[in-house]
Order: C-alpha cells, then sequence, then structure tokens
C-alpha cells in the first residue's frame, strides 16, 4: 500500500494517496517510511498539523530519518512557528541530508531565512 501511495503522490492524486498510505499504516504502523509519506500528502492538501503528527510519528521511530526532520521542518513553517522549523532543519542538516534531498533542504533553508527577516 505505501508504493501505490506513492504512486498516487506522483500522480498528484493526494486524495487518493492518503487513503492508500493509511491503509498500509493499518497494515504496519510501524511503517516510517508510509507515516513520513502521509506527512507529506497531508502537507500538500495544507493539512499541516496533521501533517506534523505523521512526521513526528515517522521520526519517533527512525530517530536518524533526515527526510522526516526535514519534512517537519516545512510543516512548522507553513504553520508560522519559524523558530521550531529552524530547529528542525537544524536536525535535518546534522542527520545529514542525502543529495536527493538537497535541493529541497536549500529552498526550505530561504524560505526560512525569508521568514526569519520578515517582520513579525
Amino acid at each position: 500500500m505505501n508504493h501505490l501511495g506513492g504512486l498516487y503522490v506522483a500522480l498528484g492524486n493526494f486524495p487518493e494517496a492518503e487513503r492508500r498510505l493509511k491503509q498500509a499504516i493499518e497494515v504496519d504502523e510501524k511503517n516510517e517510511q508510509a507515516l513520513n509519506n502521509l506527512g507529506f500528502t497531508l502537507e500538500q492538501q495544507g493539512k499541516f498539523a496533521e501533517a506534523e503528527s505523521m512526521s513526528r510519528r515517522s521520526l519517533a521511530l527512525l530517530p536518524s530519518y533526515s527526510r522526516a526532520a526535514l519534512r517537519l521542518a516545512v510543516q512548522l513553517r507553513k504553520q508560522g512557528r519559524i523558530d521550531e522549523a529552524v530547529e528542525a532543519l537544524r536536525h535535518a542538516n546534522e542527520l545529514g541530508i542525502t543529495a536527493f534531498d538537497r535541493p529541497e533542504f536549500d529552498n526550505e533553508m530561504r524560505a526560512l531565512q525569508a521568514a526569519k527577516a520578515a517582520p513579525r
């Protein structure tokens, strides 16, 4: 189900991806990849608090999962929790950002720098 959910993510069908990923988690609630993918899917639908919960669950299962830490940073920023997002991004960097995730990491770094510079 996780792979099928990922396929729907790639197709941009986030509601169906959400459904499939939730099914995958019902089968294996300790599947950190499915939890992270569900977090991304929820994030893409603007469900940032739910997405954050999935990213945190994924990290609780696999604390070294840098992609989940990166997703958490994005989700926190999108909720306006800039200081927490900076810490999450710092943590992701400490865990080691893969070459695949480097462009998104760099984009998030710029977005957080702009958010910190903006008047509150």
